[in-house]
C-alpha cells in the first residue's frame, strides 16, 4: 500500500534547494501546514496540498510515498532523488528556470544555440 512519506517530500526540498518559506511561496501553501507535514503533526496530507507543494518543485506527487509491501532498499521505495535522470531532469528545470529570467534576445540566442547543437 502507499504510503505519505515526510522524509521523501524532506527529500524534495532539500534537492531542489527550497526552505519551507519558498516551497510556502511558490506553492500557496502555508507555513504552518507545510511545518506540520515535516513535523508529523499532519501524517496524510491533503491530495491538493501535495499537488501544490509537488507542482512547486517541479516533481510527481508520487514521489512523496512509498510502498509498505515492498522492503525499503527496493528499487521502487529508492528515494526517487537517487535516480540518476531525476537528478538530471532536476538540473535541467534549474537551467531553464534560469534562462527564463533572462532578456528576450539572450534567450533567443541560447535557442539558436541549442536547435544549432540538437540538429547536428
Amino acid at each position: 500500500m502507499l504510503k505519505f512519506s515526510k522524509e521523501r517530500l524532506k527529500d524534495a526540498m532539500l534537492s531542489e534547494g527550497f526552505d519551507v518559506k519558498h516551497l510556502a511561496e511558490k506553492s500557496s501553501v502555508g507555513v504552518t501546514t507545510i511545518y506540520e507535514i515535516l513535523n508529523g503533526k499532519k501524517k496524510n496530507p491533503k491530495s491538493e496540498t501535495l499537488s501544490k507543494l509537488a507542482y512547486a518543485m517541479g516533481i510527481a506527487v508520487e514521489d512523496f510515498f512509498f510502498d509498505d509491501a515492498f522492503p525499503l532498499d527496493d528499487e521502487f521505495n529508492k528515494s526517487v532523488y537517487d535516480r540518476p535522470i531525476n537528478k538530471l531532469e532536476s538540473d535541467w528545470r534549474k537551467r531553464v528556470d534560469k534562462i527564463n529570467n533572462l532578456d528576450p534576445a539572450t534567450k533567443k540566442m541560447i535557442e539558436k544555440m541549442v536547435d544549432a547543437a540538437l540538429d547536428e
